[in-house]
């Protein structure tokens, strides 16, 4: 169950620090799609504040940056609890890429130990919802062996800090790193894409997640 502030009554809300000095991040209101209301409420219901969730693709990345967003955002305005959108992969652009600035330092400076720093924290204009890029290291992402010895520092970094921590990982099966972050966070979502993944592929998946004891919050089909 989802723990609750005792005083508002709704789910514990953890700031995420002060944002960057720059102004906030202009992420354009959408309509929420019924995959992404369902799954932030999933997130609510499975989840507690600084927890952190994995959502990834298992072939294509297609569709899975845009669904982290709204789902997030959907999980903010349902709850009003502070949560932390990072962008954990440097294989393909994605919808981040579109709103934090060139050049800022994020969740691969966290791999090479730098410090969390609000230089990282991006605010944005959707209330509660703050933005991390992937940063100046973009190599180090799929750096199988970095990684597994410094994702968990990172993870648990952010997590100390927000409310809920969504990362945006490379699809499974093209990067070593995503497997390490599934190690470190709270669940996983693994988003599937009806043309492209084979149905035998994703009952391994799974079953790959159980043996590995990663927690699998859930499976949203993607057109």
């Amino acid at each position: 169950m989802t723990r609750q502030d005792p005083a508002s009554g709704g789910l514990e809300a953890r700031r995420i620090g002060e944002p960057g000095t720059g102004p906030a991040v202009m992420v354009p209101e959408v309509a929420l799609t019924q995959n992404a209301v369902s799954l932030a409420n999933r997130m609510l219901a499975g989840l507690t504040p600084g927890d952190a969730l994995l959502l990834c693709g298992l072939t294509s990345h297609r569709g899975v940056g845009a669904l982290a967003m709204m789902a997030l955002q959907a999980a903010a305005g349902l709850s009003g609890i502070r949560v932390l959108l990072v962008e954990a992969q440097s294989v393909h652009a994605t919808a981040m890429g579109r709103y934090v600035p060139t050049g800022a330092p994020g969740f691969t400076d966290l791999l090479a130990g730098a410090p969390l720093t609000a230089a990282m924290l991006h605010a944005t204009n959707q209330g509660p919802v703050q933005l991390m890029g992937v940063g100046t290291r973009p190599e180090l992402a799929g750096a199988g062996s970095l990684m597994a010895a410094s994702v968990g520092a990172a993870v648990a970094a952010l997590c100390a800090e927000a409310g809920l921590v969504g990362l945006i990982g490379a699809p499974m099966r093209q990067s070593v790193g995503t497997a390490s972050i599934a190690k470190h966070a709270q669940a996983t979502v693994l988003c599937v894409h009806r043309a492209v993944d084979r149905r035998d592929t994703v009952v391994q998946a799974v079953a790959d997640f159980s043996a590995t004891g990663t927690r699998l919050l859930g499976t949203v089909l993607l057109r």
